[in-house]
């Protein structure tokens, strides 16, 4: 099991799977400093397509056609990797249980090391002048004046 954390890693390989009538994916990501393998899981349910496909996009899953994620052909060819497997990404991983309450790694982000943060290069003047007024002491104050129920 992988400790908790966050890892960089970069894609490794990938696949389409059926399972009780559910297709997802599989994203096998290799850990740089260690070498280990982890995958992450996307649904194609109705509730997290949409996600799934943001994600493998995001992955540089450029074909049009989510079957060419299967790289075991029929003619038992292995079709190439179709993402960038050069790019180094940041796995945040947690230890959680699964349905039969085995604790085990899961890939739960992936994010860009190279994507722009959201205050990356903000002075805190830059700030204060685009949130004009804004002030959590004032707010935390003007709730705690409002309130009777106060325990202290």
């Amino acid at each position: 099991m992988i400790k908790a954390g966050k890892y960089r890693a970069n894609v490794f390989n990938h696949d389409l799977r059926e399972k009780n009538e559910k297709v997802f994916c599989i994203v096998t990501f290799k850990i740089i400093e260690s070498g280990e393998l982890i995958n992450w899981f996307g649904s194609f349910s109705e509730k997290a397509s949409e996600y799934t496909v943001k994600q493998l996009t995001v992955l540089g899953f450029k074909s049009e056609d989510v079957f060419d994620l299967v790289r075991l052909k029929d003619n038992g060819e292995i079709a190439p990797i179709q993402m960038n497997t050069g790019k180094t990404w940041e796995l945040v991983i947690e230890n959680t249980p699964n349905l039969s309450g085995v604790i085990g790694d899961r890939v739960r982000y992936i994010n860009d090391p190279e994507a722009p943060r959201v205050a990356a290069g903000l002075s805190r003047e830059s700030m204060r002048a685009r949130l004009p007024g804004f002030s959590i002491k004032a707010d935390v104050m003007k709730i705690a004046n409002e309130s009777d129920d106060i325990p202290f």
